[in-house]
């Protein structure tokens, strides 16, 4: 039986919702997650990371930014089971964790909790990143605990 990770990787692109690869913002980050990294937006005048990027730090209201590779690892800010597919394409996935993991103090991302049980998730359990490859040119950032 397919696990749902495989199931995932599975999907076609026509059916998943994609994410926007030109972003001018992410398009980066995006390029990072294809040859597998985890890239953090950090201004240059500060040192300051930001998540999501914006066009102007919020410290120092700086606007030239670099790309630094994180180590990929955080901590469950807070999480949810889904238990309703927000898009036909996620139907057979249920139910899924969604999670908010703190990759460093006040640095928040989004993204599946996978390979955990839901009766196992704890806020403050430790993660790492997983990455997905979807299709040619997509590739998701995705969590799974850390001692798996």
């Amino acid at each position: 039986m397919e696990s749902k990770t495989e199931r995932i990787s599975n999907q076609t692109q026509a059916r998943r919702p994609q994410p926007d690869l030109e972003d001018p913002l992410l398009a980066p980050y995006w390029a990072g997650a294809r040859e597998h990294k985890f890239l953090l937006r950090q201004c240059q005048s500060c040192g300051e990371y930001q998540w999501p990027p914006r066009p102007m730090c919020p410290r120092c209201f700086g606007t030239d930014f670099t790309w630094a590779e994180g180590d990929g690892q955080g901590s469950v800010y807070t999480y949810t089971v889904v238990q309703r597919a927000f898009h036909p394409a996620f139907q057979e996935l249920l139910p899924y964790i969604l999670a908010v993991v703190e990759v460093m103090p006040d640095i928040r991302m989004l993204g599946n909790l996978v390979h955990a049980q839901p009766e196992e998730v704890r806020v403050g359990m430790k993660v790492r990143v997983e990455f997905l490859d979807l299709s040619e040119g997509t590739t998701l950032i995705n969590w799974r605990p850390a001692n798996v």
